[in-house]
């Protein structure tokens, strides 16, 4: 089976999960948290899609491998220049900038605030998470600590737009007792 019908197989389950589950669950909850839940899953599902996939028919073949632990020397294909790292930083740092902006949306719907400790943690647990998986699954891939730190720069500097659209969205609703 060709690459591309793998990576289908797990498209049509995460379009599944979603049409079955998760639409019919965050219809009831009105227009807008479904629109910021569904750009959230949609960016989720494309971080999965660039860094695991495929997923389901790679589980029964993850112990068949030997398991490489993660490149710990920060920013070492820079420092000597190995293959197109500017190009990895760039895309690692862009994968994640979507998710840095949803996620204080996502909170926002729930009429909680996203802190940057949270947003900061979330991000970080998201890429080690994907890093750790990332050799389990596939032989030919790789985990580095350079992509868990530009997969974290990419998804904290939206954090003061955040900041701002909660201030403005607490001011447009009357404090208790002015109505």
């Amino acid at each position: 089976m060709s690459r591309n019908a793998k990576i289908l197989i797990d498209l049509a389950v995460l379009a599944a999960v979603y049409g079955i589950w998760l639409l019919p669950k965050w219809r009831r909850l009105g227009k807008r948290p479904l629109l910021v839940y569904t750009l959230m899953y949609g960016c989720l599902a494309g971080i999965v899609r660039f860094t695991l996939m495929p997923v389901l028919t790679a589980l029964p073949f993850c112990l068949d491998h030997p398991y490489i632990p993660m490149h710990m020397a920060p920013f070492e294909d820079v420092i000597l220049r190995h293959g197109d790292y500017v190009r990895q930083i760039v895309l690692n740092i862009a994968l994640f900038v979507p998710f840095g902006v949803l996620l204080p949306l996502c909170r926002s719907c729930r009429g909680r605030r996203c802190s940057f400790w949270r947003c900061l943690l979330l991000t970080l647990a998201l890429s080690v998470g994907i890093e750790v998986v990332q050799p389990l699954l596939h032989a030919f891939r790789s985990s580095d600590i350079t992509d868990v730190i530009t997969n974290t720069i990419g998804g904290v500097p939206w954090l003061p737009t955040e900041a701002m659209c909660f201030q403005q969205q607490v001011s447009a609703y009357p404090a208790q007792g002015e109505y």
